[in-house]
């Protein structure tokens, strides 16, 4: 079943709070696709670990002690509770601390390895797949925009902090990577209040920017009107450079903030609830003031008690129960902003006005389609394969 009809741009409002829909896509997306599991510094040395999730699967980013790069399911394969609580830490043998078995220290007792490891550029993705497209064919073209996020500060960019800021919003996971993927124009009503107190000036216009969409992922990106014209033109020097990222999503679930620099996963947990982790984001090379600053403004804009996230909190939750409603089933949810209006750029992906709703139909229709696919579970005896980098 069609729940996103691309020409249209109408979409079915129950994928927001089915149960059924979400056991689908639990399968079919995050059991198949790869996904953004934490930051490769925090995993530098042997025995060095950091705690995540795939979907709701309880992982565990690990650098062995052969400094290969793993991910562990974070379960006893006996006791079936958390080999670890702790959200970083160092270890060359993980303990069960229900029964004490040890694990990785040579007694061949292993935990459950998730089979595709890949880094890229300073971030760790994994696959529960053991086969199928490597992660940097899976990125495609969004590899190019993808660079403007990881490799802009000089030295690259860095995780900053003890760990993400976490907490547990009432609302479905794809209305936030919805509104990262494209939804600029709650910069001036959602966020309008919020811009105004803090003085961040006018909300965007149309003449600001554009929207690129890829396979992959999608980009708003800011920039000004004689570079937005000359996307339409022959290709010259790397455009890049008079780009700014204003938000991106990876599909499914890591997203973008370019003016905060912050990450944000948007974890599954049930039809209405969603864990979001939000990272810092700063340059390698950037002064220890500078880099608190910046922690200082993505825990302000952030988090639970972030400006920024509880104006989105407060919709996307509204959003989620209204769906719930009998009528609502009834009704489509129009996505049809700038519908027709999409074109070719002498960049990667198509583009769209920055005031536009093409990415968040691009993100709908990747989701439409991954839904549609036979779900692929993972292969059996999945603790006895170990962990490849892709």
């Amino acid at each position: 079943m069609a729940y996103f009809n691309a020409s249209t741009g109408l979409l079915d409002r129950t994928i927001f709070s089915s149960a059924a829909i979400y056991d689908q896509e639990i399968a079919a997306i995050f059991q198949s696709a790869w996904l953004f599991v934490g930051p490769e510094d925090w995993a530098a040395e042997p025995g060095d670990f950091y705690t995540s999730s795939m979907g709701e699967t309880a992982v565990i980013l690990w650098r062995a002690p052969d400094r290969h790069l793993r991910v562990l399911v974070n379960r006893c394969p006996f006791g079936a509770d958390a080999i670890t609580e702790d959200v970083r830490g160092k270890t060359d043998v993980f303990v069960c601390r229900c029964h004490g078995r040890a694990f990785m220290d040579g007694s061949g007792l292993e935990l459950e390895a998730v089979p595709r490891v890949a880094s890229h550029n300073g971030l760790v993705f994994a696959s529960m797949q053991p086969d199928g497209p490597a992660f940097h064919e899976i990125l495609g073209d969004f590899a190019w925009y993808l660079e403007m996020i990881t490799t802009r500060p000089a030295g690259g960019v860095e995780v900053y902090g003890g760990g993400p800021l976490r907490w547990v919003m009432r609302a479905n996971w794809k209305l936030a990577a919805e509104a990262f993927a494209g939804d600029v124009y709650r910069d001036g009503t959602a966020h309008k209040a919020t811009r105004e107190a803090l003085g961040l000036g006018e909300s965007l216009t149309e003449r600001m920017g554009f929207q690129a969409a890829t396979a992959s992922g999608t980009m708003v990106i800011a920039t000004d009107a004689e570079h937005l014209a000359a996307l339409s033109g022959p290709a010259g020097d790397d455009p890049r450079n008079d780009m700014s990222p204003l938000s991106a999503t990876l599909f499914p679930n890591l997203s973008f903030d370019g003016r905060t620099q912050t990450l944000h996963v948007w974890h599954p947990r049930g039809p209405t609830e969603t864990e979001v982790h939000t990272y810092c984001l700063v340059g390698r090379d950037d002064p220890v003031e500078v880099k608190e600053k910046a922690r200082r403004r993505c825990q302000h804009h952030f988090g639970p008690a972030g400006l920024e996230s509880e104006d989105d909190e407060d919709v996307w939750t509204s959003i989620t129960k209204v769906s719930k409603g009998v009528l609502a089933r009834g009704e489509k949810l129009n996505l049809q902003m700038g519908l027709g209006r999409e074109r070719a750029m002498n960049i990667p992906g198509r583009g769209a006005d920055l005031v536009s709703e093409m990415n968040q139909r691009a993100f709908y229709g990747w989701w439409d389609t991954q839904m549609a696919a036979p779900p692929r579970a993972p292969k059996p005896n999945l603790m006895r394969l170990g962990a490849r980098n892709d």
